[in-house]
């Protein structure tokens, strides 16, 4: 890797904002011999401690890893104020700075022109359409982008004589859901609005819905605007009326900036300029204004099929994550995380561990290519604490753009993960990271309950003349390793629930809004070509089928109705979601009485029937399996719940037993509530049995 390393400090690249600055800086990059790495933390001084432990990262950015650093303020500084920022700044004053959308002092600044656009956009809110109780949706108070826009904005509201009304300003986070607040608080106010600026896209668009929700009109009851010129403000219904920013100028603007400086030139503030868009969501028609966003629909497409790219690309990386999820031995992990990557299209990339203890200062390092044995050697490499990686590990690469994303699981950093990145990158990152700490975390429980195993046994030999001691200790490591193994299984459960629910309520909403997108074209091209508007007839088809199917795999992961319609409605609708993703017959009889009144109980039950179904998928070769409830009694009487999953396939009376984990984890859920679980097999078919003692008279 050749010439200098830039260094990018920034939060989440899925937010549109970053996306946008992030895509301008390696632009420009890729027209010289600099590379670039972006650290991918997250907004500094964040009460979320996931967010917080993520931030770490950004203490990487030290001059015996980069040349000189780009810091994205804007994107990262939502809970800190203009000090905070320059703190950030002064800890890593020994290299050249630029600091885009937050002026710094001893730094490069490049940001936007807020007061010109945002003033001419009240004029138009006011003269055109008549507006005069005007309310505001900030970003926090300290934040310096956002008071720059409210002072811009209650000036040229003083120009026409009017004063924004402490009622009807609402300070949110620049998040969505600060829009849908700031809404509710407005129609609260006894002053209610007929216009809303919001001062980012985002809560713009949240703001829009929440409106909608609750019957009122856009724009004829509330004129709505936004900031920034995001993708997606063409696209809401009415589209949206916003202040555009020249994102990626800003990128390019930035690291041109950088280069300058690292050659001695001296450090200067620059602003470019931003323009109102006027859209129907402030009242205006749909007609020569907006017709040169209509002049950009052809550019529009090939970033919307890139888009779409990106999201297959995140539906892969979820089957990934799936993957991950199912095995928690750190080198089977690696394995699959090897084979993942490589069918998503990453060629190289690196994995950097944390010692097992969490005292440790000790760094691991995993090559994530099986090629290139002279450049990587298979003995454990050890990364010094003051560098990302090995000095010279990256000369060898092809790479010019990385992505050094943190690994953490609540508020414990595992590692960081760094792949390459040839475009604007995406959540694609984020979602891997989520999906790999996760697992990270469990194979990490697994050691520590097997080293617990390997300590036990070494205990007894060693004191078996101390009996009563002994017994102390065993009731002691027991305790422990039960604790470990529910955590375990609590790991399982909340992994496969998470992915169900992104699949549900992120995958399957992105879909759904993607279908509501082509409906729009298809009606606009209803006087086009023939071939044409059935390919987009076609499409429509197929994004309907992919919710169908992201549904039912939903459904499998995230029982939802199981709490609310029991276990039977539960078993019957992961049968038919079994049978649509597999073709086999999945048929569900029941003749017992049960009430299934413990919650925690049945869902156990239901992860262990779950497993078995799975199992017989995967590894039976059958063409069908039956899933039985019924009552049964022992040859004293004695009342069992018993639930049998029964295929027609292979058997596996040939082969070793099988003890792995996932049959572990079955076994395990058994014995939490109190049942038993067999497993009977021949050179044909297999039945999975579990069984539950019940007191008379509760079936």
């Amino acid at each position: 890797m050749k010439g200098r390393k830039i260094g990018v400090l920034t939060a989440e690249l899925s937010d549109s904002y970053q996306e946008g600055v992030w895509e301008g800086i390696t632009e420009e990059a890729s027209r010289s011999d600099d590379s670039v790495i972006c650290f991918l933390g997250s907004r500094i001084d964040s009460p979320d401690a996931q967010e917080a432990a993520a931030n770490a990262v950004y203490e990487m950015a030290t001059p015996e890893n980069i040349s000189g650093l780009i810091v994205i303020a804007g994107a990262i500084s939502t809970y800190a104020g203009r000090e905070r920022i320059q703190r950030l700044f002064d800890a890593h004053g020994a290299i050249p700075m630029v600091s885009i959308g937050v002026p710094v002092e001893g730094a490069g600044n490049v940001g936007v022109d807020n007061r010109n656009a945002l003033g001419e956009l009240v004029d138009h809110i006011i003269d055109v359409h008549h507006r005069s109780r005007i309310a505001v949706i900030a970003g926090p108070r300290w934040h310096v982008e956002s008071e720059q826009r409210r002072l811009a904005v209650e000036q040229r509201l003083k120009d026409h004589g009017l004063t924004l009304d402490p009622r009807l300003l609402f300070n949110g986070t620049f998040e969505p859901e600060s829009g849908r607040d700031a809404v509710s608080k407005f129609l609260e106010s006894p002053i209610k609005p007929d216009a809303i600026i919001s001062f980012n896209d985002r809560m713009a668009l949240a703001a829009m819905k929440e409106l909608q929700c609750r019957g009122i009109r856009v724009p004829e009851d509330i004129s709505l605007t936004g900031f920034d010129g995001i993708e997606e403000t063409l696209y809401s219904n009415p589209p949206l009326t916003t202040v555009h920013q020249p994102l990626k100028d800003l990128g390019r603007e930035a690291m041109k900036e950088l280069r300058l400086m690292m050659k001695g030139g001296e450090r200067r503030n620059i602003d470019l300029g931003c323009r109102p868009v006027y859209r129907q969501s402030c009242g205006c028609a749909a007609h020569e204004e907006n017709e040169k966003d209509s002049s950009h629909l052809q550019q529009s497409h090939i970033q919307a099929t890139r888009r779409l790219e990106e999201k297959e690309r995140s539906k892969v990386l979820r089957e990934i994550g799936f993957s991950l999820s199912e095995t928690f031995e750190t080198s089977a992990l690696l394995a699959r995380l090897r084979e993942g990557l490589r069918k998503i299209g990453f060629g190289d990339g690196f994995l950097v561990l944390y010692g097992g203890d969490e005292n440790s200062t000790e760094r691991i390092l995993h090559n994530l290519i099986e090629e290139a044995p002279s450049v990587f050697p298979k003995k454990k490499i050890i990364v010094p604490a003051s560098r990302i990686l090995p000095e010279g590990l990256l000369t060898a690469r092809s790479g010019k753009i990385w992505i050094l994303v943190p690994l953490v699981f609540l508020d414990h950093a595992l590692g960081y993960l760094i792949l390459p990145t040839d475009s604007s990158g995406g959540d694609v990152y984020e979602i891997l990271a989520m999906q790999l700490a996760s697992s990270l975390q469990g194979a990490q429980l697994l050691e520590q309950i097997r080293g617990h195993e390997r300590s036990l046994e070494k205990e007894v030999v060693r004191r078996t003349r101390q009996i009563s001691e002994t017994n102390r200790m065993l009731r002691k490591e027991i305790d422990k390793r039960i604790r470990l193994e529910a955590e375990v299984t609590e790991i399982s459960r909340r992994t496969m629930e998470r992915i169900g629910q992104d699949l549900h309520d992120d995958l399957c909403q992105y879909l759904a809004g993607i279908a509501m997108h082509t409906s729009v074209l298809e009606s606009r091209l209803k006087n086009e070509d023939r071939n044409l508007r059935d390919g987009i007839a076609t499409i429509n088809k197929l994004l309907a089928d992919s919710i169908e199917r992201t549904k039912a795999i939903a459904r499998g992961l995230l029982p939802v109705g199981l709490m609310e319609e029991g276990l039977l409605l539960a078993l019957k609708a992961l049968a038919e979601a079994i049978h649509s993703s597999s073709g086999i017959s999945v048929s569900v009889t029941v003749d017992s009485q049960w009430e299934d009144d413990d919650k925690e109980q049945t869902l156990e039950i239901y992860r262990i029937i779950q497993e078995a179904l799975h199992n017989s998928v995967r590894h039976s070769g059958c063409s069908g399996i039956q899933i039985r409830i019924m009552d049964t009694f022992d040859s004293e009487g004695s009342p069992f719940f018993t639930a049998e999953v029964a295929d027609n396939g292979k058997g596996i009376a040939q082969k070793k037993p099988v003890d792995g984990m996932g049959l572990k984890i079955m076994r395990y859920r058994a014995e939490k509530t109190g049942g038993n679980l067999k497993i009977e097999t021949g050179t044909t078919g297999t039945v999975v049995r579990y069984t539950l003692p019940v007191l008379r008279g509760t079936i």
